[in-house]
């Protein structure tokens, strides 16, 4: 028997009410498939206006045909894409973050979304979060240059911001506050010109510790015999070589004495 009289055979062996039900859900899955087509054509046309919409910047017109598409195609990560660049176009920085990030959570190998929610977030001023969205693009593309940009431009911005900031915050002192730094610079000038002024003195004694101690070992190798004199003042009288010693003994310790207490006032 061929395989055509075994169909009709089979076919024969049906009844009505089989044939009915067998006709039936063929019509079932043929208005599946027909509803399924409708709704694909709506959708791309919905994202075909869309996107014209965005192109003349009408982002509102835009905004509601990428509405219509993602209540009909849900799990497309392109739409909220778009969606976010609309709201980025009206500034609406929230929405813009919003929509980039369940663009992401759809299909986290999205690269556009990624570039699309670090500008949100940079907007935002969330800085620290935008460069960590960037990061984690690279991840997925090492090589896309767009992305690598946005995180130079992102951290020259947040380091602009702080120090707008500390600009900010130094324009916010009050008059006690401004009174306060002036007394506190006319202080350290006076500290500093004290503080060179030590310097120098221990120069000066340094240099006389030197020469004092020159002279003594000069003293102490010329013979006892030999006739010397000390100046007080501007007389010189003479005195022996043990006189004169002491004298010099006497005018290292205080030498010595002077330079120690102005190397602790230099260190205070």
């Amino acid at each position: 028997m061929s395989p055509s009289e075994v169909l009709e055979t089979s076919l024969d062996k049906l009844s009505p009410a089989d044939e009915e039900k067998k006709y039936f859900s063929i019509l079932l899955i043929l208005l599946i498939v027909l509803n399924i087509l409708i709704i694909l054509y709506i959708v791309l046309i919905n994202i075909r206006l869309g996107n014209e919409q965005f192109v003349l910047k009408n982002y509102d017109e835009a905004i509601k045909h990428y509405t219509n598409a993602i209540t009909l195609d849900p799990e497309n990560a392109i739409y909220y894409s778009n969606r976010s660049a609309c709201f980025a176009g009206k500034q609406l920085w929230k929405e813009s973050m919003i929509d980039a990030e369940v663009s992401l959570l759809k299909d986290p190998s999205f690269i556009k979304a990624y570039y699309r929610l670090s500008i949100a977030q940079l907007e935002l001023k969330l800085y620290d979060d935008a460069i960590q969205t960037l990061q984690t693009g690279l991840t997925k593309d090492p090589e896309n240059d767009l992305l690598a940009k946005q995180v130079r431009i992102v951290r020259q911005k947040r380091t602009l911001a702080q120090t707008s900031s500390l600009t900010s915050n130094k324009k916010q002192l009050t008059e006690t506050q401004k009174k306060e730094i002036v007394s506190l610079q006319d202080q350290t000038a006076i500290y500093s010109r004290d503080l060179k002024n030590v310097q120098l003195s221990i120069q000066s004694l340094q240099r006389e510790a030197r020469m004092t101690q020159a002279t003594k070992l000069q003293i102490e190798n010329i013979p006892t015999s030999v006739p010397l004199y000390k100046g007080i003042g501007k007389v010189f009288v003479s005195g022996t070589h043990n006189d004169i010693l002491q004298s010099i003994n006497t005018e290292q310790e205080n030498n010595t004495k002077q330079i120690k207490d102005l190397m602790d006032r230099q260190e205070y």
